[in-house]
């Protein structure tokens, strides 16, 4: 049962040393309802609640800032999504190349095999 206690007390720890580490290197738009001497002092005195309630304050921030909503952003609703650079025209102009490159070209004979043919006849 010690064992027990004593791996609850370590993650409570733990728990509150990143809740801690969070506050102080928060962003002061990422801070609400409190200041964040206040905050780090709940986290200090009360480690678990205090580390809880920091994480569920700053977790509606961020909800609220990414939007989170299915399908593209909305300052890209309207753009195509990106091509390859084979799959783009412009890219493909812009390189004097096309689709469609037609048949792949043959290997060139290396030198020493010309030096090879050479000697035999």
């Amino acid at each position: 049962m010690f064992r027990l206690y004593l791996l609850l007390a370590l993650a409570q720890t733990v728990l509150a040393v990143i809740a801690l580490i969070s506050c102080v290197s928060a962003e002061e738009e990422e801070i609400r309802g409190l200041p964040r001497l206040i905050w780090a002092l709940i986290i200090v005195f009360l480690p678990l609640a205090g580390s809880i309630a920091w994480f569920y304050a700053r977790r509606g921030t961020r909800t609220r800032d990414a939007g989170h909503r299915r399908g593209p952003a909305p300052w890209n609703r309207n753009r195509q999504r990106p091509l390859g650079p084979d799959d783009d025209p412009e890219f493909l102009r812009s390189i004097g190349g096309t689709s469609n490159p037609g048949p792949v070209n043959q290997p060139q004979p290396r030198p020493d095999d010309e030096r090879r043919r050479g000697d035999r006849s």
